[in-house]
């Protein structure tokens, strides 16, 4: 039987129109230009709010020439993606919003970008997860972080697990353990390392992963860590400078309190007695008044009036509210642990306790106070206090180093 010829006719039109679409979308993919190179000197490293990142270099000549339907390579480690943008919008004359689609044929998802004269931020959104772009307009310079942990997890082969200490069976006079310990593993820490540690008196050994670091001035080195991605009430922070380093536990079986001598490689390790003062049941109170009052290259600053008494007299158990303008809400925490590195500097870690699981990391001196705000789905905020003066301010933790990396 024939084939009829309208049929035949129809039939290499729509044969010849699906290789002409599948010969253009590969030219244009073939034609899409590299924003970015990766660094090479370090490709890996960690971001300003103590996540894991990827270190780039951008073409800003690039950035100053985006159009509709521009196509964007964006190089990872890993993978490309392609990005090509869809339409834009102009707002206070110098901030421009572009929406992207990613149109590789492996990788699937959306983007949005933000440009401004000094910075340029991207949202990356696949099907594996969220990325976040920043980049320098005026250097080139540029990182790259994830909420999802996908750049933790390509590192995660690389990510050793420490056995840092072994402790004694008995305890001395005091009711301390002794513990020798190879201390020059805390010179040498990075995030997303494992530390295995036992504790005294128990065949128990916890295995945490080390996830947020801030530096201090004088070679201080705060280290925040987890037992469960599903449990911020259990934790670990270590304080380490040249000298020592204290070791903080709080797990089911108890708080735990390490202090470790980097010369002689020794320590005590001791359970904290849990009648210790506390204020359980005293009145939450509220650490600072805030106000939205301006815009600093799209983030948001929160002016502060600080409590400065309750700072100072912060001790475990206290429950304690900050506000934060730019979630409009309230956070209720409660401070589960107490460090003092030397007589001038009190460290306090508080957990959050109503919807937004996270915890607070409060630092006091006598001249100055910081809070680290770390909240699930990787909201982070900062807030620095003159502790003379009671004034203060509170901003995006990334964006107090915008543009500075």
């Amino acid at each position: 039987m024939k084939t009829p010829a309208f049929t035949s006719a129809f039939t290499a039109f729509f044969i010849s129109l699906l290789i002409s679409l599948n010969i253009s979308t590969v030219s244009a993919n073939e034609n899409a230009i590299n924003l970015w190179q990766l660094r090479q000197d370090s490709t890996y490293g960690t971001a300003p709010n103590g996540s894991p990142a990827i270190f780039i270099t951008a073409y800003i000549d690039v950035l100053k020439q985006l159009v509709v339907g521009t196509q964007l390579k964006l190089p990872f480690p890993n993978k490309q993606l392609t990005l090509q943008l869809t339409e834009y919008e102009q707002s206070g004359g110098s901030i421009t919003t572009w929406q992207a689609n990613i149109i590789d044929q492996t990788h699937s998802g959306t983007a949005s970008l933000i440009t401004t004269s000094k910075s340029t931020r991207i949202n990356l959104f696949t099907h594996e997860g969220s990325y976040e772009i920043q980049i320098n307009n005026s250097t080139g310079k540029g990182l790259i972080i994830s909420e999802d942990d996908l750049i933790q997890n390509t590192q995660e082969s690389e990510h050793p697990t420490l056995k840092i200490w072994q402790v004694s069976s008995e305890p001395n006079a005091k009711g301390d353990y002794s513990v020798n310990a190879d201390t020059s593993v805390f010179n040498r820490l990075q995030l997303g390392w494992r530390l295995q540690i036992t504790l005294p008196n128990t065949n128990k050994t916890l295995l945490a992963t080390l996830t947020h670091r801030e530096l201090q001035p004088g070679n201080l080195t705060i280290w925040q860590g987890k037992f469960s991605e599903a449990n911020d009430e259990e934790f670990i922070t270590i304080v380490t400078n040249e000298i020592e380093t204290y070791v903080t536990i709080k797990c089911s079986e108890g708080t735990f309190e390490a202090r470790l001598s980097h010369v002689t490689k020794q320590g005590v390790i001791s359970l904290v007695n849990d009648d210790s003062p506390t204020q359980p049941t005293q009145p939450v109170i509220s650490v600072w008044q805030a106000d939205l009052f301006s815009y600093t290259q799209n983030n948001p600053v929160a002016y502060l009036n600080v409590n400065t008494s309750a700072l100072q007299q912060l001790m475990v158990g206290q429950h304690i509210s900050i506000y934060i303008p730019q979630l409009q809400q309230t956070l209720t925490a409660s401070v589960d642990s107490f460090n003092q590195p030397n007589r001038y500097l009190k460290l306090f870690r508080a957990a959050i306790d109503n919807t937004r699981n996270g915890y607070l990391i409060i630092k006091v001196s006598q001249q100055d106070a910081r809070v680290f705000i770390s909240l699930k789905r990787g909201l982070q905020y900062r807030a620095q206090i003159n502790m003379m003066s009671g004034q203060g301010y509170l901003t995006d933790f990334f964006s107090t180093y915008y543009g500075t990396y």
